[in-house]
């Protein structure tokens, strides 16, 4: 976990996983997660600096090319922003569509733990976008959706925190993961289909920090989450923090469900 109020500094890429991946690709090729093709099939995204939840071995699991379209599509679009029914402004760095849900799903069940640093370079590109136009010009304060304690053990990190270290470094930023905690595991949005069962499955399943230990003082508080469909999920949180007298002043993602 990212120590309250402090930014990330980038690191090398550890020597063991220079020897690894390699090898790795030789016995047992990776495959994009977007297109299939394999390391020999076209030019290859390249492994970043270590976050947490990775390991050495650890690959991209992505080709340039791919990810280039992404980016590509991201620049051509028109802006990815819709009010979410918390009365908070959300924007993501693309619409969601089903690769990207695929490829988000494969980070945080199935191990593809390496996809952290092609998706974190679509938040990161997208910052100028996503963070313009909030009330302060100051160091903006990145609040990760959090995890469960159980559901973070087993997954071995979470991806919110990831994203929202991704945007620290890039603008400056710093990451709170201490405000807001989840007291209530709750089931996988992804597998509730009605809005109101994602809804009611996150009833109370977050809550602040004492307001007496805690200062950010004139700084915009930003949500940071992975993927926003109906809002439930993050409109909680926010609810959780604005309790706590700590309002949120915008949610950013990586994909934000299109309106309706």
């Amino acid at each position: 976990m990212i120590p309250p109020g402090k930014t990330p500094d980038p690191m090398p890429v550890p020597m063991p996983g220079r020897f690894l991946s390699p090898l790795l690709d030789f016995v047992h090729p990776q495959r994009c997660v977007w297109c299939g093709a394999s390391p020999w099939d076209a030019p290859w995204y390249p492994a970043g600096p270590p976050v947490a939840g990775l390991r050495p071995w650890d690959r991209t699991h992505s080709c340039r090319r791919c990810i280039g379209e992404r980016l590509a599509a991201d620049a051509g679009e028109d802006p990815v922003m819709r009010s979410l029914d918390c009365g908070i402004e959300a924007r993501g760095a693309v619409w969601s569509d089903r690769d990207l849900a695929r490829a988000v799903g494969a980070w945080k069940y199935h191990g593809v733990r390496g996809l952290a640093w092609p998706l974190g370079e679509l938040l990161e590109k997208a910052a100028p976008f996503l963070l313009g136009d909030l009330p302060n010009r100051g160091p903006h304060v990145f609040v990760p959706i959090p995890l469960h304690a159980r559901r973070r053990r087993s997954r071995g990190f979470n991806q919110a925190e990831i994203l929202a270290g991704s945007l620290a470094l890039a603008t400056g930023g710093t990451v709170r993961s201490d405000l807001v905690r989840r007291v209530r595991e709750t089931g996988q949005q992804a597998r509730l289909g009605d809005a109101s069962e994602r809804f009611a499955n996150l009833q109370g399943a977050f809550r602040t920090t004492d307001p007496s230990t805690v200062s950010v003082p004139g700084a915009d508080l930003v949500l940071v989450d992975d993927l926003v469909t109906s809002g439930a999920t993050v409109g909680e949180a926010a609810a959780a923090l604005r309790a706590g007298g700590l309002p949120t002043a915008r949610v950013v993602c990586i994909g934000l469900a299109r309106p309706g």
